[in-house]
C-alpha cells in the first residue's frame, strides 16, 4: 500500500492550519479482514470515550498514521511508552487546543499476527492502557 497520498493530504491539511493530522481507517477503505472485530470494537469504544470526556475535535479513529508539527508535538509532553500513546497524543492535542484534522486512509490486511489484536493478552493490555489513559486525561491534571 502506498502511503504517499496520506502524506500529501496531511501536508495539505497542515498547510491549511492543522497541527495534528490523523489517518482515519474508519473513513477510508479497509480490505476485508484488515481490522479484526476486537480492533473495531475497541477503537469504537475508545474514540467514543475520548470524544465524550474531552470536548474539542471529534475523532473517528485512533489512527495508525499521523502528521504533527514538531512544535506542537513538544507542547504535548508525551509520556506513555505503551499502548496508550495514541490516545494520549489525541487527548493532549484536544486539551492543548491544537487544530486537529483527519484524512481517510485505506487499510490492508496485516501480514503476520498482530501483537495487540492477534492475542487475547495483547487485546486486553492495549484496552486497559488506552481506557486508563482516557480517564487520566479527563480526571488528572498532570499526565
Amino acid at each position: 500500500m502506498c502511503r504517499i497520498p496520506f502524506l500529501i493530504r496531511s501536508i495539505e491539511r497542515i498547510d491549511r492550519g492543522a497541527e495534528l493530522v490523523i489517518g482515519s481507517r474508519t473513513s477510508g477503505k479497509a480490505e476485508k479482514g484488515a481490522l479484526l472485530l476486537q480492533a473495531k470494537v475497541g477503537n469504537y469504544i475508545a474514540v467514543k470515550l475520548l470524544n465524550i470526556f474531552l470536548k474539542g475535535y471529534v475523532f473517528t479513529d485512533l489512527g495508525p498514521f499521523r502528521g504533527v508539527l514538531s512544535s506542537s508535538l513538544y507542547k504535548l509532553n508525551m509520556r506513555d511508552k505503551t499502548f496508550g500513546w495514541t490516545v494520549e497524543m489525541q487527548g493532549k492535542a484536544i486539551l492543548a487546543g491544537l487544530k486537529c484534522a483527519e484524512v481517510s486512509v485505506s487499510y490492508k490486511k496485516r501480514i503476520g499476527t498482530s501483537k495487540i489484536t492477534g492475542t487475547i493478552k495483547g487485546t486486553l493490555l492495549a484496552g486497559y492502557h488506552i481506557i486508563s489513559m482516557i480517564f487520566k486525561l479527563r480526571f488528572l491534571k498532570n499526565v
